[in-house]
């Protein structure tokens, strides 16, 4: 049995959108032939349960959603890095890759190139990424990357980083700053996802 995507859609309408259905959705689920000899039930479970073993172990200090926590705070607080997992196609995380950030207004926010793969994957329509903290087996917890277009943020950013990182800073400074401007670097605000 085939299911098309009519079907996925309908039962889309039927049921709220998570992260385990965003995840579902990218690994084609709705689109997947299920074995002659399996329920279409039996193939979803099957999927969720390999999607949610992908995901690994988040921060018990969950957020309410569209927020850090207190906890994740204090912790990026104390971290240099952030190790960030984007969404393949097929629904897997990437490996984790670590970058500089900045954490304003309740979300995490780095500069990247338009072209890396989580920048990416952005423009393609898989935001979710998984995020550790401090270490790629640190402390994580699950957001959705939007792209940031706004010169004040732009400035924002980059006075947290030089707070953040001043023994490096004067060497990175006006690769940020001209990058954001010409559009050699994009700014990506992580909004954390309840989970």
């Amino acid at each position: 049995m085939v299911v098309g995507p009519f079907e996925e859609r309908h039962l889309q309408t039927l049921l709220p959108v998570t992260t385990e259905a965003w995840l579902l959705d990218e690994m084609g689920v709705g689109q997947a032939a299920v074995h002659p000899h399996e329920s279409r039930g039996t193939e979803v479970e099957r999927r969720r349960r390999r999607v949610l073993e992908r995901l690994g172990p988040t921060d018990d200090a969950k957020p309410a959603g569209g927020t850090l926590s207190p906890e994740q705070l204090k912790q990026l607080g104390e971290a240099k890095f952030v190790y960030i997992q984007s969404t393949r196609k097929d629904g897997t995380l990437s490996k984790p890759a670590e970058i500089w950030f900045a954490v304003m207004d309740g979300a995490l926010w780095v500069g990247s190139s338009p072209e890396s793969w989580r920048a990416k994957r952005i423009r393609w329509g898989r935001p979710q990424a998984r995020i550790a903290i401090g270490s790629p087996t640190g402390p994580a917890f699950k957001a959705t990357g939007s792209f940031v277009k706004d010169p004040a943020m732009y400035q924002k950013f980059c006075d947290q980083l030089a707070g953040k990182y001043p023994e490096k800073w004067s060497r990175w400074e006006q690769s940020f700053r001209d990058g954001l401007k010409s559009g050699e670097r994009v700014l990506i605000k992580y909004t954390p996802v309840a989970g």
